[in-house]
């Protein structure tokens, strides 16, 4: 059963599951827009969050930042997402997008020619 995003939060005990582009070692980078997303939805929910990777089952939100394309399995909610129309989250090689099997997305609010 599909639970929804207050569900869900109240099941990870008040933090929102959010996912958002990070840096790591193999790949030390971050812009504005990823780097911003936890503090965002941190300042207008008045809640902790909770990083989810870009691809899972469970469900989830998504905010700031270019990373739509890369979001696969589960329900995500999106708000202020933008998608990459060029880029595939299932194959590097495909140039453009295509939604992966067992994946939902929620739109809220989003941004860019592709999401219209």
């Amino acid at each position: 059963m599909q639970s929804s995003l207050r569900d869900t939060v109240a099941e990870e005990g008040g933090a929102v599951p959010l996912t958002w582009a990070n840096g790591s070692q193999q790949l030390n980078i971050t812009n504005l827009g990823d780097a911003l997303s936890p503090v965002i939805v941190a300042a207008l929910s008045g809640l902790r969050v909770k990083y989810m990777p870009r691809s899972s089952s469970q469900t989830r939100m998504s905010a700031i930042g270019t990373i739509g394309q890369k979001l696969a399995g589960g329900t995500t909610h999106i708000w202020g997402t933008g998608f990459d129309a060029t880029r595939n989250a299932m194959d590097e090689n495909l140039r453009y997008y295509i939604l992966p099997q067992d994946t939902k997305l929620i739109p809220y609010g989003l941004r860019g020619p592709f999401s219209s």
